[in-house]
Parts: structure tokens; sequence; C-alpha cells
């Protein structure tokens, strides 16, 4: 079984799933995550234990140098970590492209994959170790704080669970020097590059521990909801449900159907989303469809 260094699996996490030709700021998060991830792994190596106000200086040192790093530099480590994970991460089409929208402009998009037994074996691993009672190590913290700043979480912890591993982080934070000064930092940089999107930030960790400070997830769209135009009168939701599994999959997809309580879920590419009738206005007129909606627990 390959072993991965924490950049390598916090990139086929954090890139899942994202444009791999496009400048997207969800991506730009990420290559500075991996950055960030590179840097992590040097302090592991040599040793967290040291006072916080040093651990931070260093921190933030950092943090400037990666929230400085330019176009050039940014393709530069996308590049480097696509060779490295050539056999696990590969580029499959982009599901918007099968959006009514970009599918009649015969759009070629594409966005990069994790293997599925891969991303699986990752995530299930940081699911683990800090949903169960137990030790948390150095690299699971590093890596949970690397997918709190680039608003992976989402893509498996419930809201319910994000509960949970609030109180296991603040305990962590009460007895660690170095948890307590990594969580307490953010390097995304969202304020300076896109406005946009503090209007949809999502408030998550109010965290007594810490006097009050809101620790903010950054909700970034890492994914898209679409569009398939198809008769939906005299149809059933299993008809429904299987003839947008053969429309995907006859696009390149991989997609499968996921029983979720008393729902299905679609399960396409390492992401989960819901499915549903509905209908757009078009300059054509009204046309019949099913909204396929990222579903988030």
């Amino acid at each position: 079984m390959r072993e991965y260094t924490l950049a390598e699996k916090f990139a086929l996490v954090g890139l899942n799933g994202l444009s791999s030709k496009q400048n997207t700021v969800a991506k730009k998060i990420v290559l500075k995550g991996i950055v960030m991830a590179e840097f992590l792994e040097k302090v592991a190596e040599e040793g967290v234990s040291g006072k916080k106000e040093e651990l931070s200086d260093r921190l933030l040192q950092e943090i400037k140098r990666i929230r400085n790093l330019n176009k050039a530099e940014r393709r530069e480590i996308e590049s480097q970590m696509k060779a490295r994970l050539t056999d696990v991460l590969t580029e499959v089409p982009d599901i918007l492209g099968c959006d009514v929208n970009y599918d009649v402009m015969d759009a070629s998009l594409k966005v990069y994959k994790c293997l599925e037994s891969e991303y699986r074996r990752i995530t299930e691993c940081v699911r683990a170790e800090i949903l169960e009672d137990g030790e948390v190590s150095v690299e699971t913290v590093c890596l949970l704080y690397l997918f709190r700043e680039t608003g992976c979480l989402y893509d498996f912890f419930s809201v319910k669970e994000q509960m949970h591993l609030q109180e296991r982080l603040v305990k962590c934070m009460s007895e660690d020097a170095f948890a307590y000064t990594l969580l307490n930092t953010e390097f995304h940089g969202l304020e300076t590059i896109y406005q946009g999107f503090l209007k949809k930030k999502q408030k998550f960790f109010q965290n007594p521990y810490m006097q009050g400070i809101n620790l903010i997830f950054p909700f970034l769209e890492r994914r898209q909801a679409i569009f398939i135009d198809m008769v939906v009168f005299g149809t059933d939701v299993a008809d429904r449900r299987n003839a947008v599994i053969d429309y995907l999959r006859e696009r390149g997809h991989s997609v499968e159907s996921v029983e979720y309580g008393e729902e299905h879920l679609l399960k396409i590419d390492n992401v989960y989303y819901r499915i549903f009738p509905t209908a757009r206005r078009f300059h054509v007129g009204v046309v019949q469809g099913v909204a396929i909606v990222p579903a988030y627990q």
C-alpha cells in the first residue's frame, strides 16, 4: 500500500473535483495549502515542541510568503504535484459540462479526480482518528487545519460531526502548543483574493477556549449545481435517476446510486449530489429537466 506525504494527502483531497485548467479561487487556495503542507512537514520533522511565540512567528512568516505566491509559482506547484501523483490523480470531464448551457456549446471542461480508494482511505483515516476517543496525531491536526482553510471539511464531515470535531480540537489546543498555535492562524487570505467570498462564509467552531474568537471556514464553491434537460412527465423517481446515471456515464463520469436514509444520492466522481425534477425558462420557452445539486449533510 502506497504511503503519501502530508502534502500529497492534502493535494489528493483538496484538488479532487477542482478545475484542472482554469485558475479558480478554490484552486488558488488549495495550491497555497500544498505549500503550507510542505512547510508543516518540515516543522513536524524538526519536532513540534517549543514556545507558542516561536511557533507563531514561524507560522506567520511562512503564511506571509504563501499569500504572496504569484500565478507562475502556483502553476509550478500544481505541475510538480501532478507529476508526483500521476497514477492516482487524473483528469476527468467536469460535471458542469453536462449542464444544458455548456452541453449545447460542446464545452470541454476538465477536473481533477482522486482514485476513489485512495480518497476514501485518506478521509476515513482522518475521520476515524478525530471522531473516536484517543490521541490525535500531529499529521491529523495538520490535515484538519488544511481542510478547514480550503473548505474541504464540508465534503466528508456532517454538521453534527463538526460539532464533535470542535470539541476534540478544543481539547487538542488545550493540551498542545503546536495545535493551539496552528489552529489560531489562517493562510487562505480570502480577504485579499476575493471579497465576494466573505459574504458566503459559514460560521463554524465558536470556540470558548479561544476567548470568543471564531474559527471561520471559508465556503469555497468546490461543487457545481447543474441542470439536465429531459422529459419529466410520465416518469417516476427511479426512471429519472437511472436516466441521469446513464447520461453521466456516457460522458465519462463515475456514477452510482447510494442510499442515504430514506433517499438516494448520486455519488459522482467522489462527490455526493441530490437530484430532483424541475424546469428552467429559456428564450425558447420552459424546458423540463432535473437539477443535480451538491448534497451537504
